[in-house]
């Protein structure tokens, strides 16, 4: 008995590894959400948007956006970082209650 939890519990304890390397990895993601004091603030989140220009990260200023609703597509990090691959208005005021 005991050799057989050994081994279910190494089993276990690779498969939760494999799924925490996988949640490090860059999602692809569509966020509907308010520009807020300069910054994306979703209905859980407030999210950190980068693009990758001449190889660096560069944070984007959405101080131009205030108070509009955004639809960013890109992929999501750990972090609540966003890379930023579209930026859409979706209205020029926003849609969804404060926090």
């Amino acid at each position: 008995m005991p050799a057989r939890k050994s081994v279910a519990l190494a089993l276990s304890a690779l498969a939760l590894s494999a799924g925490a390397a996988a949640a490090s990895e860059p999602v692809p993601r569509t966020i509907e959400a308010c520009v807020i004091g300069g910054v994306f603030r979703g209905p859980q989140y407030v999210y950190r948007v980068h693009v990758i220009a001449g190889g660096e990260w560069r944070r984007v200023d959405l101080s131009a956006y205030e108070g509009m609703t955004l639809r960013i597509r890109g992929f999501l990090l750990p972090g609540d970082i966003f890379t930023l691959r579209a930026l859409e208005v979706v209205a020029e005021t926003c849609l969804r209650p404060q926090r």
